[in-house]
């Protein structure tokens, strides 16, 4: 997936959000064609429920999913957003995140 995306490859990188007790931490990886949102959880339970990630630099826009680490394909339990338009407004973005897995999340 990084060889095909520069934008997962650039050097700019920003830390969003970072939470010890839920051991969740989400970035933003871009360049001036793509920007990425990374979500990681090193929680055992997913957040099927959304998980609220709340940063003033993030800007309105419409993300989808385009990798799950707990996708089927991976032996995962499928938790995740199924590939869906996800929205961020507000410098908020609510996603779902798998247990002990990441999201990556790319701007369309």
């Amino acid at each position: 997936m990084r060889l095909n995306n520069p934008g997962l490859r650039s050097h700019a990188v920003e830390i969003l959000h970072v939470h010890n007790t839920n051991r969740v931490i989400a970035f933003r990886r871009w360049d001036d064609q793509q920007e990425f949102i990374i979500a990681a959880s090193l929680n055992n339970h997913p957040f099927t429920g959304g998980y609220v990630i709340e940063n003033r630099r993030i800007e309105d826009a419409r993300w989808q999913e385009v990798f799950n680490s707990d996708a089927e394909d991976f032996g995962g339990n499928k938790s995740g957003n199924y590939g869906m338009d996800i929205f961020s407004s507000n410098g908020r973005i609510n996603t779902v995140i798998p247990a002990n897995g990441f999201i990556v999340l790319a701007r369309r």
